[in-house]
């Protein structure tokens, strides 16, 4: 009785490990991902600098479940260390259009057409 109870045991800490470790690797396959999207943003030229910063900062939190990039290195990011530069990104969803709100003393609003979602989804291996 105690032998088939240890066995027990045993298949079920192995079945949790290799749970862990499919689990690792799809946040790993994420994470490459989200590496292959950032160089398109950052070298898409019609966008503003501080859009293209938005967007990344943008990806980046939603990608790494909720990891954010801290506002002072978003900053430093943009160019500017001032307390008075008050920057706020708030996203959401519509029509296939990304709004991303960038707040720098007042409120500016930018829409990412279906063309630039697109953009990023034309590499089948990218996942958003």
């Amino acid at each position: 009785m105690a032998i088939e109870w240890k066995d027990s045991l045993k298949s079920a800490k192995q079945k949790a490990q290799q749970s862990s470790l499919n689990e690792n690797s799809q946040n790993s396959e994420h994470s490459e991902n989200i590496l292959k999207i950032l160089p398109k943003i950052l070298s898409e030229t019609s966008l503003s600098h501080l859009e293209r910063i938005a967007i990344a900062q943008l990806i980046i939190r939603d990608g790494f479940n909720g990891g954010r990039i801290s506002i002072n290195s978003l900053k430093k990011l943009i160019g500017t260390t001032s307390n008075q530069t008050s920057i706020k990104i708030l996203t959401k969803f519509e029509n296939n259009e990304i709004i991303i709100r960038v707040r720098q003393k007042q409120f500016s609003t930018y829409k990412f057409t279906d063309k630039f979602v697109d953009h990023l989804k034309e590499d089948s291996s990218i996942i958003i």
